[in-house]
């Protein structure tokens, strides 16, 4: 990737380190303001962190069946047009397809279900592959220029 600004972390399996990572993400949002030229970078902000504690929560949750010591890595990548996003955990992964959500189905009291339908709604494109024993879940936002 041809990334003008880039974030890696590396992370414990921990569903309380999400408050601090939606932080960093929206800390890293707003810090790339001059790069983003004439972007709604408050919007930007908001859906990414949403986007991205809602993957990695999936990732801690579902991937590394909440086992701390194994790792949740994430790659935020500010290219010219483009936020790039990569959560890699150690499971097995899921075909997106087959966890296609009908989320009226899902009772209001129920706090899970809805994560993927979410993320889908604030990026432009998400896949995923796995290999050498990790899961990737990509994400694409395209920067729209107001």
């Amino acid at each position: 990737m041809n990334s003008m600004i880039r974030l890696e972390l590396t992370l414990p399996s921990n569903i309380k380190l999400l408050p601090l990572i939606g932080d960093m993400v929206e800390t890293f949002i707003t810090r790339a303001r001059d790069e983003l030229g004439n972007v709604d970078f408050e919007d930007l902000a908001f859906k990414i962190n949403l986007a991205v504690t809602e993957a990695i929560a999936n990732a801690i949750k579902h991937g590394n069946k909440e086992k701390e010591e194994l790792p949740v890595k994430l790659l935020i990548e500010l290219e010219k047009d483009a936020l790039k996003i990569e959560v890699t955990d150690c499971g097995e992964g899921f075909r997106l397809e087959k966890n296609e959500v009908d989320i009226s189905k899902i009772p209001e009291n129920q706090d899970s279900g809805r994560g993927l339908y979410i993320i889908k709604q604030l990026v432009d494109e998400v896949s995923y592959s796995y290999e050498n024993g990790e899961y990737r879940f990509y994400m694409t936002k395209r920067l729209v220029k107001n």
